[in-house]
């Protein structure tokens, strides 16, 4: 069966539909950070631990945080600032990076200054070829307790080959808070 397309003048436009119930809100919301300028503190030398470095001057926030965390600045002095004690956080850093050469092993760790080493960390392979930007993403899940609270929490790049980071993105869901905290 063929079609035959005729063209000729628009119709009516007919009605719109009902509009559907309003969505169901379970959360706290989220907040997004992103840096997508490349610096000298962006270079990361093989081997090296080294901070996370987030320019004041040219990250951009997507604040998007429901009660209680309304008005809350998560990221100052390249820090995860805590809201309060025993919050929970869901935590993804994306990257975009480009490695000196193939098949580079990236770890990516979330530190309080804790006594008893970093919170958590997450590690990833690089696939893409010497030079060619890839993205990776490190996940982490912490739970706000003395440390963090006091201290913050940064967030420290080791690779096994050089690499320079092109965009950084902090992304962080908080997932529960304490009752008295609301």
């Amino acid at each position: 069966m063929a079609s035959v397309t005729v063209r000729g003048q628009q119709g009516v436009q007919g009605a719109t539909g009902l509009q559907g119930p309003p969505g169901t809100n379970l959360g706290f919301g989220d907040i997004i950070y992103t840096d997508r300028t490349s610096g000298p503190e962006d270079r990361f030398e093989a081997n090296v631990r080294q901070q996370v470095r987030f320019s004041s001057a040219t990250t951009t926030v997507m604040d998007k945080l429901l009660p209680p965390f309304v008005g809350h600045q998560f990221l100052a002095n390249d820090r995860l600032i805590a809201r309060a004690l025993n919050d929970v956080y869901n935590i993804r850093i994306n990257l975009i990076v480009s490695s000196d050469a193939s098949s580079t092993r990236l770890k990516m760790d979330c530190d309080a200054q804790s006594a008893f080493g970093p919170l958590q960390a997450d590690d990833s392979t690089l696939f893409q070829s010497a030079g060619i930007p890839e993205r990776v993403t490190f996940s982490f899940a912490i739970q706000v307790q003395a440390n963090t609270l006091a201290n913050g929490a940064a967030f420290y790049l080791t690779s096994t080959q050089p690499v320079t980071v092109l965009s950084e993105t902090l992304f962080i869901i908080p997932a529960t808070v304490q009752p008295e905290t609301l």
